[in-house]
């Protein structure tokens, strides 16, 4: 632990100064009812050890107040004293400093608030109120504070305070009759006699919306003691009240000159709002109602999103609803539905999107970007690490969907991230545990709970657990196994981590034929065999439908117990739904190509589960709006979009919207486009002028295509107003107009076009967003015709396949056709009734040419069923369905 993890230096005052506390404090304690709550704190002490004193009180007192935001520690030390000699009990141990603390609230912000950019060398010493996000914790750990030497002559105990970072021992033995007559001696600390106190290291980053555009954002350390530690997380917005210390910086043991800087906490509070506080006066007030009038206000909010940008109407459409958003729902039962809207851009190169997802961060009250290999899956949602910060110990550090807490998060060239990376962000929407009761198998074929095989973990390696929020998570080294599979061999696999968490909201309790049961979140994925392997959210599988489990073969050959497993298949038997409340759930999380087996079910491993509780833990409700570039380079109208972005389906199905975004060409929309470059161009060209004095400014004509039609500062505060004051319901007419579009696309003659549960979700999210662009307290048919408007065009641009809609190809990964082609090899395979059981893959061809499936569709899906392990080759072009 460094200096700077201790209180603040003993700063010194002159005595009448000192005095004139000492009466303050009495005449505080005696005028404002204190004393009361100091003699009952006399019998909660120890384990009440903080008297919260309001500064209202404190400026009651003539001149305290003044004395108090000046040379704040001393001041409070004072006070801290008279309690400790006249309130608190007598010590028990010699070892017992009676630490408590005085902690300051109702400090006006007038007096003490400081913008993190604009601390200096004049805030040193001083009482000081910043604001911002946690962006890194490290563990609560103990700090030395009243340390116990023993003497190696005489073995005399002397206890010593420390109040620095580095070990102060006694110089001399204080027993008279020491052996050491005096001199120096040698002293040994004894770790059980000593007293310790909480500290923990968090870092603070200011808040997005008060950077101006490009800033980069500001941090500063803060060291938080005693009873204040463990209540703040990555991505929680804090206030922190304390005293800006300066700490001189060495080089080896060289003093330098310059010195670093940190805040020691006096108090913090959470800042729980769910937008953030953008002073709007009565003024802006006014003119947010009046433009709520206008009723052309969403194509002025449309007008107002990046103007330099050509074209791309109903893409900024739909952006503007995604920055009002639909509204969260917290049910009953514990389930919530989310209000945030996603939206995935892809295409071309040079089409603006980059661009436009700068654009839209400094639109959202809370906007964070991050691009390219910086978008890690550390980067999106947490990371726990060992770094200079927490000095070797594990430091949780907030990802961009955390920072990003009820705002938008804009992730840049999604397609540079790899599988991992995108499966911690399908993550932080799902969460996706077992109950602890599941029963797992260990590398040495052992069985053991999966709660206690964590929780016996986590008891053992005690100093590698980290928390987060009511989360904790334990990363191993890959030592301890678990019997996995890749859907054809069974083989010992590596823990890489387990977690546990407190879970509230639906559990699903599965029994199959064989007799195994399994507990899990609705969220969590099951592989279901059918025609084929694949993993579907666990309130999704039903009874009659097949799982693959783990069958034990009695084996007298066999090494170790003499028992293998085979698999095989069970059905389901019956489906149970129950609620509950803060019920300990848990993860262990293996090798993304490999599944785990939860009471000898083949469980889908969702790579990175033990983060899901993390997740579950931090804030990380934002809108997502994210782009791509297409696989090939440009994006192909003759392929399908799930041919040209390598995106799992799950991921994929939880944006509300896609946009495929194409470099046209044309004649005319090539001049269109270039006309309205070169002007944007020129416009820059005069304003640089006019900013360098060597030309006047002019009326220029063209400048109002290329000015927002409502100014930056005007659309964050009329956003801000409508998220934290209209929460619409819909109307009779809204409902009746949606539920009809739904039901008509879902029975159009082309059973293709098959939309799903979560296309109507997001109709309601549209719609409600709509009614919050007019300051609605009612979602009227209006606003779902422009929820309708949006999706039909989504569906129809991006999910066409051969001139025909197929929304399977979102949701599934793959086309109906595609799936008809899949399913009828598959079943051949399977099915073929030569001796062996094999099939050629001449007579395979044969057959699909007959149903009109062509060499190349053939040898593709032949190798994405190898690829997936549902059949295998033996020899060259003989295949075999694995089960």
């Amino acid at each position: 632990m460094d200096e700077r993890c201790l209180p603040v230096s003993s700063t010194t005052i002159p005595e009448e100064m000192e005095e004139f506390a000492r009466r303050a404090w009495y005449d505080l304690f005696d005028l404002y009812g204190y004393t009361d709550r100091l003699n009952e704190l006399r019998q909660l002490y120890p384990d009440v050890r903080s008297l919260y004193v309001s500064f209202k009180d404190i400026s009651k007192i003539e001149g305290f107040a003044d004395i108090v935001l000046t040379a704040p520690e001393p001041i409070i030390r004072v006070g801290e004293d008279i309690i400790r000699r006249e309130y608190l009990p007598p010590p028990v141990l010699p070892s017992d400093s009676r630490r408590f603390n005085i902690r300051l609230i109702d400090i006006p912000q007038k007096d003490t608030f400081v913008e993190i950019r604009s601390l200096r060398s004049t805030n040193i010493g001083k009482l000081i109120s910043i604001s911002g996000i946690v962006r890194k914790n490290t563990e609560v750990s103990p700090r030395l504070q009243n340390a116990a030497f023993e003497c190696s002559f005489c073995k005399t105990v002397v206890f010593r305070s420390q109040l620095r970072g580095r070990l102060e021992e006694p110089e001399i033995c204080p027993n008279p009759e020491c052996p050491s007559e005096g001199k120096r001696t040698k002293f040994i600390l004894l770790p059980t006699d000593s007293e310790f106190v909480d500290v923990q290291k968090i870092e603070i980053q200011e808040n997005p919306e008060t950077m101006e555009g490009g800033a980069q954002p500001q941090r500063i350390e803060v060291i938080i003691e005693d009873d204040l530690t463990g209540q703040l997380f990555p991505g929680d917005r804090a206030i922190i009240t304390g005293i800006l210390v300066a700490e001189q910086k060495r080089q080896g043991i060289v003093p330098l000159t310059e010195f670093h800087t940190y805040i020691y906490a006096l108090n913090h509070d959470k800042d729980v709002r769910e937008i953030t506080d953008i002073e709007i006066t009565k003024e802006d007030e006014r003119k947010i109602l009046e433009l709520s009038m206008n009723p052309d206000i969403v194509r002025l909010l449309e007008g107002s999103i990046a103007p330099t940008i050509f074209g791309h109407e109903m893409i900024k459409k739909a952006l503007v609803l995604q920055l009002f958003g639909g509204l969260r729902k917290v049910m009953k039962d514990g389930t919530t539905i989310r209000g945030d809207i996603h939206i995935l851009l892809v295409g071309d190169p040079g089409t603006a999107k980059s661009q436009l997802l700068r654009y839209m961060t400094t639109l959202s009250t809370r906007g964070v970007y991050a691009a390219g290999k910086g978008s890690s899956a550390a980067g999106l949602t947490a990371a726990a690490v060992r770094d200079d910060f927490g000095e070797g110990r594990w430091t949780l550090e907030a990802g961009v969907l955390v920072l990003a807490n009820n705002g938008l998060a804009a992730i840049d060239e999604l397609d540079k991230m790899d599988a991992t990376d995108t499966a911690a962000m399908h993550e932080a929407m799902e969460q996706q545990s077992y109950h602890a009761d599941t029963e797992i198998i260990l590398g040495d074929l052992s069985r053991v709970k999966i709660g206690e095989f964590v929780d016996d973990l986590m008891l053992k390696y005690r100093e590698r657990t980290f928390r987060v929020g009511k989360a904790e998570v334990l990363r191993l080294n890959g030592k301890i196994q678990v019997l996995s599979s890749n859907s054809i061999d069974i083989f010992p696999a590596k823990v890489s981590q387990v977690s546990r968490y407190p879970y509230s909201g639906e559990m699903l309790r599965f029994t199959f034929s064989n007799g195994s049961a399994i507990d899990v979140t609705r969220d969590h994925p099951m592989w279901i065999y059918g025609d084929g392997l694949k993993a579907v959210s666990a309130s999704r599988v039903s009874g009659g439908q097949k799982c693959i489990v783990i069958q034990p073969v009695e084996s007298g050959s066999s090494e170790g117990s003499g028992v293998s497993f085979q698999l095989t298949t069970a059905d389901v038997i019956s489906v149970e739904r129950y609620t509950v409340s803060g019920q300990m759930v848990y993860d262990v999380t293996v090798p993304a190509s490999k599944s785990l087996f939860a009471s000898g079910i083949m469980s889908h491993n969702s790579i990175t589960i033990s983060k899901a509780g993390i997740i579950a833990t931090l804030k990380s409700r934002c809108s997502v709006l994210a782009a791509a570039n297409p696989a090939l380079g440009r994006y192909d109208p003759e392929l399908s979009l799930l041919d040209q972005i390598k995106f799992p389906p799950p991921l994929l199905s939880r944006f509300d919207i896609i946009f495929k975004i194409q470099d046209q060409g044309g004649v005319d929309y090539d001049e269109k486009l270039a006309n309205h470059v070169l002007r944007a161009h020129k416009l820059g060209e005069i304003y640089r002028g006019v900013e360098a004095g060597t030309s006047k400014p002019t009326d220029i004509p063209e400048e109002m295509d290329y000015i927002p039609k409502i100014d930056r500062d005007m659309m964050r505060k009329y956003v801000a107003y409508a998220k934290s004051r209209v929460f619409p319901r819909m109307t009779d007419e809204a409902m009746n107009f949606i539920r009809e579009f739904y039901v008509e696309v879902r029975n159009r003659s082309n059973d293709r076009m098959r939309i799903t549960a979560r296309q109507l979700e997001s109709l309601i999210r549209l719609s409600e967003a709509s009614a919050r662009t007019r300051l609605s307290p009612v979602v009227t048919e209006y606003d779902a015709s422009v929820a309708t408007q949006i999706l039909d065009y989504y569906l129809r641009d991006v999910t066409l396949v051969g001139g025909k809609m197929d929304v399977d190809m979102i949701n599934s990964g793959m086309s109906q056709k595609q799936r008809n082609d899949l399913e009828f090899i598959m079943t051949t395979i399977r099915n073929f009734t030569r001796s062996d059981g094999f099939i050629s893959r001449t007579d395979l061809e044969e057959l699909c040419k007959q149903n009109s499936i062509s060499r190349s569709k053939m040898d593709k899906v032949v190798q994405d069923l190898l690829n997936d392990g549902q059949i295998y080759e033996r020899e060259q072009g003989r295949l075999k369905a694995v089960l």
